[in-house]
């Protein structure tokens, strides 16, 4: 049983009973004031929060399993809590860089917090193959030096795609590759710009070669890797 401002009960239910009587014990609200770097309040941020154990790790799910969202003020309410929490938070908005954060809550002496989000580099665009639109191409942003994609998101029925905003802390390299089953592959480089919107990639065939590896006398050398 899940009622605001009341800590979660859980009650077993009988085959034979059919009336409960639940005595809910009042919970402790905590706030979150979400702004941007500026200082300004961030409306419409969805806000996760969960408890963690003394190891850092996740003793329960999400509390909520809905996001809270903030206000105009940017402000939010943690409902739920119950004396001192090691809980781990979670803030998505479209416009700032995903933001994580543990706080340890206390009801009396730490009951409210205050979060940043940073703006990130906006990257969005479409994807084509001699000039028709393709959906269902699988994209990555990759950084220079980086093996492992960033982010990964396949294109939608026009064609076009978006990232969530990516944290620039180095001003590093990125490139975006394209890859479809039927129309090939693509791949641009975006370079250090604050700003990536509109982007287009050209996919195309994929191309083949053969390689025939011998030795200094001209015979074949069977069962070799190459890369």
């Amino acid at each position: 049983v899940m009622v605001d401002h009341f800590l979660t009960q859980w009650v077993k239910i009988f085959p034979d009973k059919d009336n409960y009587l639940l005595k809910l014990k009042p919970a402790n609200l905590g706030e979150l004031i979400i702004v941007n770097q500026e200082g300004s309040p961030v409306k419409g941020a969805s806000i996760f929060y969960s408890e963690r154990n003394k190891n850092g790790e996740n003793s329960k799910a999400n509390l909520k399993t809905a996001p809270v969202i903030t206000d105009k003020e940017g402000k939010a309410s943690l409902t739920d809590l119950y004396g001192s929490m090691f809980l781990a938070i979670t803030v998505q908005h479209k416009d700032y860089v995903v933001l994580k954060e543990d706080w340890m809550y206390n009801p009396i002496s730490s009951n409210a917090k205050k979060l940043i989000l940073k703006s990130g580099r906006k990257i969005s665009g479409i994807v084509k193959c001699k000039g028709e639109l393709i959906s269902g191409a699988n994209i990555q942003l990759l950084q220079k030096d980086y093996k492992k994609p960033l982010f990964t998101t396949v294109s939608g029925a026009d064609g076009s795609f978006s990232l969530d905003p990516l944290a620039d802390k180095d001003g590093g390299e990125y490139s975006l590759e394209a890859r479809h089953s039927q129309y090939g592959v693509g791949t641009i480089e975006i370079g250090t710009k604050f700003l990536e919107n509109n982007l287009i990639i050209n996919l195309a065939p994929e191309r083949s070669i053969t390689i025939k590896l011998v030795d200094a006398s001209g015979a074949n050398l069977p069962n070799m890797r190459v890369a």
